[in-house]
């Protein structure tokens, strides 16, 4: 019974993810901010969701982590 809680609540994960990217695909949204590097962000999976979008006819998002939107400044005069 557990394992069957915790197979049914990693589908409902992924779910999640694929409504996301999705979503960001179909409405043509340029970027789609995730933590998830396991899927999203990750450098492997990201040419394999390209190829499916190219297939579907639809533009991929630009899939990035909070971090790559941080800059580093320099605040010293």
């Amino acid at each position: 019974m557990v394992r069957q809680a915790h197979h049914e609540r990693l589908n409902l994960s992924r779910l999640k993810l694929i409504a996301h990217l999705a979503y960001a695909s179909y409405y043509k949204i340029d970027f789609l901010l995730t933590w998830n590097c396991n899927h999203l962000a990750n450098a492997n999976k990201k040419q394999h969701i390209r190829i499916i979008n190219t297939r579907l006819n639809l533009p991929t998002p630009e899939t990035i982590t909070p971090l790559e939107l941080f800059t580093e400044t320099n605040h010293d005069n």
